[in-house]
């Protein structure tokens, strides 16, 4: 028989390896504690956690039912089940788990916040910023409480208080978040930059760098010089903003600068300048000699079609937002229309596993060898549209002023907004939404209906897919 302090040492090992961030070691000894005790109500629940935090989320839920029949009284068992229902899209479900906890420890912060998330899938806006605002009422400090809100309020289109608790990411606890901790202060607007060098450095992923460096030639107005930071693959696109200012890959040395700015603070930045007019016309320029030589591949009796379908599934922001590439059949199957892949790594192997007689044209392991979307984006420029998900792709279609549809879940990311077939960032771009969650055969139906309208049109060669104009982004 085991004895209560030995299978409490062997908790304790498996906690802090939990914390750690060993899911692995910390699962094994979970599951050695519950063949030795079954009802282990603690190792049964943080086995579920962990279930969760492997994305397997029926299981968790199934575990944390359990615990829960052995001790109902513990609010955080009922918070972390409506986790596990939440990301199985049980929205409803989450949020009464949420409020039986809420019900059982009604000072509970972090439940508030992940029922203000539920709220918001379930388009329940201001519900959910309220209980929000209750997590932060309750925990003045709560920076996924901040970020969570900012979220909501970017997506209802409310710039004025989104961008400014925007800032709260620093100090989530996050990889993704890194506060860089430089000597010279950080730029938000406050300061004049004449006779000043600013340094503005990406954050995030790829496409937010795309998406947002628009902002930079606003910046060279502003400031004697600009020194731009960014991921080490996007140094060659970058240049393509054919701006004066020195591009330098993350990690490089840095020169000296007097102040420095994060990439998607710069919204808030000309916010506090009063001048948040920012021009939506394209914006980064595709290598001509490399245009020309993608030019080859292309039949212009067809309807060229790039297509692209899948993130990084690793990722939990890409939740949702990719499909399956066999979504693209019906629109294969239009004699008018040749489909080419712009997928890249994970995702491309649906393209060994398609429908019978579907047709999907590949350009090799050769593009993008010199640095990141540098042959896509001379690709693009020759296509007639580009169909996607909601990837870099996207951003990269609509800086350099392409064609692009964009396939959007339920409840999209912020910058998308809502109820709209139009987007304020890219003028050539436009917006196909699912009408209910998870429905994309809804969607690839509108869009093939629109295909097929665009295709039937005398001259849709000529048509020009690449708009200007300017928008008032916050």
């Amino acid at each position: 028989m085991p004895t209560p302090n030995s299978v409490g040492i062997e908790f304790q090992a498996a906690l802090n390896l939990h914390q750690m961030g060993d899911l692995t070691e910390a699962r094994a000894l979970y599951e050695k504690i519950l063949r030795k005790q079954p009802n282990h109500f603690d190792a049964l629940h943080l086995l579920g956690v962990i279930f969760y935090q492997t994305r397997q989320l029926q299981r968790a839920v199934e575990l944390i039912d359990k615990t829960i029949k052995i001790n109902p009284n513990i609010a955080a068992f009922y918070s972390n089940r409506g986790n596990a229902l939440h990301g199985l899209k049980q929205f409803d479900a989450a949020v009464a788990s949420y409020d039986k906890a809420i019900q059982l420890k009604p000072d509970c912060a972090e439940a508030y916040s992940s029922r203000g998330n539920a709220l918001r899938d379930l388009k329940q806006f201001e519900a959910a910023v309220a209980s929000y605002d209750k997590a932060i009422q309750l925990k003045p400090d709560y920076a996924n409480a901040y970020w969570n809100k900012s979220l909501v309020l970017l997506l209802l289109g409310d710039f004025d208080r989104g961008w400014k608790i925007y800032e709260w990411r620093w100090k989530k606890d996050d990889p993704n978040f890194k506060n860089r901790n430089f000597t010279r202060p950080l730029w938000i607007g406050i300061e004049p930059l004449k006779n000043k060098t600013i340094l503005i450095h990406a954050e995030q992923g790829l496409g937010d760098t795309i998406q947002f460096c628009r902002y930079v030639k606003s910046i060279t107005a502003l400031s004697e010089k600009v020194i731009f930071e960014v991921q080490p693959a996007l140094v060659p696109l970058m240049k393509g903003l054919n701006l004066s200012l020195d591009i330098l890959a993350i990690g490089a040395t840095l020169p000296d600068f007097d102040y420095h700015c994060p990439l998607l603070s710069l919204p808030l930045a000309f916010q506090n300048i009063g001048n948040a007019a920012i021009s939506t016309e394209s914006y980064i320029k595709a290598d001509q000699t490399s245009i020309e030589k993608w030019r080859t591949y292309f039949n212009n009796e067809q309807f060229n079609i790039g297509i692209n379908w899948q993130g990084n599934t690793q990722a939990e922001v890409d939740i949702g937002r990719s499909f399956p590439l066999a979504l693209f059949e019906g629109i294969a199957s239009s004699p008018k229309v040749k489909l080419f892949s712009l997928q890249k790594n994970e995702g491309t192997e649906q393209l060994d596993a398609l429908p019978k007689g579907m047709v999907i044209e590949s350009f090799g392991e050769q593009v993008d060898s010199e640095g990141a979307f540098l042959d896509t984006a001379a690709i693009m420029k020759n296509l007639d549209l580009i169909i996607t998900s909601d990837t870099a792709v996207a951003h990269l279609a609509g800086a350099l002023g392409c064609r692009v549809w964009l396939a959007l879940k339920w409840v999209p990311d912020w910058r998308w907004m809502l109820d709209t077939n139009s987007s304020s960032w890219y003028p050539s771009m436009r917006l196909f939404r699912q009408k209910k969650a998870d429905d994309w055969k809804g969607v690839f139906d509108e869009i093939e209906s629109e295909l097929n309208l665009l295709v039937q049109k005398n001259g849709w060669k000529d048509e020009n897919s690449c708009s200007k104009g300017a928008y008032f982004l916050g």
